[in-house]
């Protein structure tokens, strides 16, 4: 029988001092100059700067929005973007989409070469006080959202082979979670159970698939999470003080640090990882982007990777 903990030390030595590991495990995957991606989620924030960085760059971008008028704000700032009024969380919408993309990919003559899964929602509260509505909604949009598109897209990545790519926005909050963020981090969780398992299943047709982990980036995504702030959160007296650990210290920070003023812009963090995960022969599996509370976001996967789980408790309620 195989001893794996000597298997897995083996390889971490090698790693560490520098056997070219990467040309055996990860070769190099070919890159597609141009094409068609499409991204959802990109009526703001991340998705938006990722689509104008991309079209710079000569690609074709379909950007995903829920609202026309979000759509005619995108054409007319980037005369290069293509708007794909899209919902993720309708199959009908999904097949329209697919349907559009595909149209315009053979009138132009080129192929989908990625697709950026970035539509995500967030709504957060003490498990006990949220809805299962909320808790749904985070799902449908998060996780469900990104099975169904990937459904729908992969037969026309499958269909240019080897170079396209997949991306899809995961979280730092599905890494390490904090009171009052169980289902919003439970999907990002669920996100990146189903990028490993996507990655392992298309890699065969030499499709490359990659997560993006961001930190605090500017969005509107993350003041929305808080709009109900002003009114205590719309939860009684009774209940916020329960809760009064949360919403006064987890639920104040989380707002503060996703305000303007301490979130990294999507130039800085989040954009150079998608450009990397799409163009690069060495795209990488995970890209933890930003950061948490002044420190970077790979460090503190690496530590939530390393220290036992009472630790971390420790850490995320103290600091």
């Amino acid at each position: 029988m195989v001893n794996w903990y000597y298997a897995v030390a083996a390889v971490a030595v090698l790693m560490r001092y520098g056997y070219p590991y990467k040309a055996v495990f990860a070769p190099p995957v070919p890159v597609h100059a141009t094409g068609g991606i499409v991204i959802t989620g990109a009526s703001s924030g991340i998705g938006e700067h990722a689509a104008a960085t991309l079209v710079g760059l000569g690609y074709t971008v379909f950007a995903g929005v829920r609202k026309q008028k979000d759509a005619d704000r995108l054409k007319a700032a980037y005369p290069g973007i293509v708007p794909l009024v899209v919902d993720v969380a309708k199959k009908e919408s999904l097949a329209a989409a697919v349907v559009a993309v595909s149209t315009a990919l053979k009138a132009d003559g080129i192929m989908l070469v990625a697709l950026v899964n970035n539509a995500g929602v967030q709504k957060d509260m003490p498990i006990e006080l949220q809805t299962s509505e909320a808790d749904r909604f985070n799902f449908e949009v998060n996780v469900f959202g990104v099975l169904d598109t990937t459904r729908a897209f992969l037969p026309l990545l499958r269909k240019t082979g080897p170079g396209a790519r997949i991306v899809n926005t995961g979280s730092m909050a599905g890494i390490t979670a904090a009171p009052g963020s169980a289902s919003y981090s439970a999907s990002k969780f669920a996100v990146e159970g189903l990028t490993d398992a996507l990655r392992m299943e298309v890699q065969g047709f030499g499709i490359s698939v990659s997560l993006l982990q961001p930190g605090y980036i500017r969005s509107q995504m993350g003041a929305k999470a808080h709009e109900s702030s002003a009114s205590s959160y719309g939860v009684t007296d009774e209940q916020y003080n329960l809760y009064r650990f949360i919403f006064e210290g987890f639920f104040a920070k989380d707002k503060k640090l996703s305000s303007s003023e301490f979130a990294m812009l999507p130039e800085d963090s989040s954009t150079p990882a998608f450009v990397h995960a799409i163009t690069s022969k060495n795209p990488q599996t995970r890209y933890a982007v930003a950061n948490i509370d002044d420190l970077p976001a790979w460090l503190v996967a690496m530590v939530k990777n390393t220290v036992p789980d009472r630790v971390m408790d420790v850490l995320t309620l103290n600091f």
